[in-house]
């Protein structure tokens, strides 16, 4: 068998760091920094991660107001 793996498959997960390395790749902060640091910074990764929890809510709030009728009140406290 190869190298050390957790048994662990969690396609949208890496998804998300694939899409993430990515857009950190192609917008590279100016300066001179190295490589590294322009790949791993925290700062966007946060940004990224509040944009798609905020989205994830949103499309929850629609699906509990419109798929499931429920009211305003209800689903704002279950979104």
């Amino acid at each position: 068998e190869g190298g050390w793996t957790h048994k662990s498959y969690r396609p949208l997960t890496v998804l998300s760091f694939a899409s993430q390395f990515r857009l950190l790749a192609a917008f590279p902060p100016s300066g001179d920094t190295e490589e590294a640091q322009v790949l791993f910074r925290p700062q966007p990764l946060r940004a990224y991660n509040a944009a798609l929890h905020t989205t994830n809510a949103v499309l929850l709030l629609a699906v509990l107001r419109g798929g499931l009728r429920l009211s305003r009140a209800s689903s704002c406290l279950a979104a």
